[in-house]
């Protein structure tokens, strides 16, 4: 795999303005999942492919030995195999046909899982757990993710710099007015639906645990460009082991994977507010689609409530009383 901005695995020419066709990290998606094909294809034919048909081949045979070596899982390398090298070759646009029909054939053979979004009261024991794991990052994390709807991206790319606070200037004795601090506006340079968005946390300890956590960071590296928490693989592997030092069963319906937390803000916000404030929803969590999101929103609170049933009763009620005093249950560095 050679670098963009030089030349495709073919030989053909590259440059930035072509990978900039698509957002960073889907483009740093299409690279990888390119590069795993690329691999495969060489030990397995020994030598480059050329044409398109060759191409569409391989994809297919690739599709396979995925699926049967990994027990139907792994979808996603034969997915951006695909549409990286329709990325990075766009005359192959449209001349795939097999290995799209595979993609097809992988999704009637397994259905995607629907995994359930989670409650703010388990999220807080899980945030909770990951703070006796030793990782108060990736508490506060959680607790950000679901506040704010966070997609794993959005949330990994946060920087001390990407926080501020929000000031009103006030009515004051006699002509004097004053500057009060209303809230803290959470600042995303790149979303799946456009750059320079935002949105301000909702939850009052998740903002205090926030600035905390950000004061911390800032402290120990001395730079507002600091990253304030895990990249998505890492904080993926600690969502899931705090689940199962819980004893949840995490490939079941009680399941819940980082994309539950914005769910779960979602669909949570949805059953306090209605359907009269949806609009306010989709605003915040940054939907493009208005038809899917709704859809989307609504079949959450079915999802929550059967995932539930798989969480016994006292850890339920634990993360009730939790959401209450959530800041005690999280150790920061420098709390004694």
């Amino acid at each position: 795999m050679t670098t963009p901005g030089r030349e495709t695995p073919w030989g053909r020419p590259w440059t930035p303005l072509l990978q900039a066709a698509v957002q960073a990290s889907t483009g740093y998606q299409y690279q990888l999942g390119v590069r795993h094909f690329v691999e495969w294809a060489w030990e397995e034919y020994g030598g480059p492919l050329e044409t398109a048909e060759e191409m569409d081949d391989a994809l297919v045979e690739y599709g396979q030995w995925v699926f049967d070596v990994w027990g139907g899982r792994g979808k996603w390398r034969l997915n951006m195999a695909l549409y990286g090298i329709e990325h990075l070759m766009p005359g192959f646009q449209g001349q795939l046909v097999l290995g799209r029909r595979s993609l097809r054939g992988w999704t009637n053979l397994r259905p995607p899982q629907a995994h359930p979004p989670i409650t703010y009261g388990l999220t807080c024991v899980v945030a909770a757990e990951l703070s006796r794991m030793g990782h108060p990052g990736a508490a506060v994390a959680a607790l950000l993710s679901y506040d704010c709807y966070l997609r794993i991206s959005e949330m990994s790319a946060l920087r001390c710099r990407d926080l501020s606070r929000i000031r009103e200037l006030t009515s004051g004795e006699g002509q004097v007015r004053e500057w009060e601090f209303t809230g803290t506006l959470v600042s995303l340079a790149h979303t799946k639906t456009g750059n320079d968005q935002s949105v301000a946390i909702r939850r009052p300890q998740v903002e205090a645990l926030l600035w905390d956590w950000s004061d911390y960071v800032f402290r120990q590296t001395g730079s507002v460009n600091a990253r304030l928490f895990p990249d998505p693989r890492h904080f993926r592997d600690l969502f899931r082991k705090a689940q199962e030092n819980l004893g949840w069963d995490v490939e079941g319906r009680g399941g819940f994977v980082p994309h539950s937390l914005r769910h779960g803000g979602a669909s949570g916000d949805f059953l306090i507010w209605g359907g009269a404030r949806l609009e306010e929803i989709l605003f915040r969590g940054r939907w493009a689609s208005v038809t899917s999101t709704r859809h989307y929103i609504q079949m959450g609170p079915a999802l929550m409530a059967d995932a539930l049933r798989g969480i016994p009763e006292w850890q339920r009620e634990l993360g009730s009383f939790m959401a209450t005093v959530v800041r005690l249950w999280i150790a920061m560095p420098g709390d004694l």
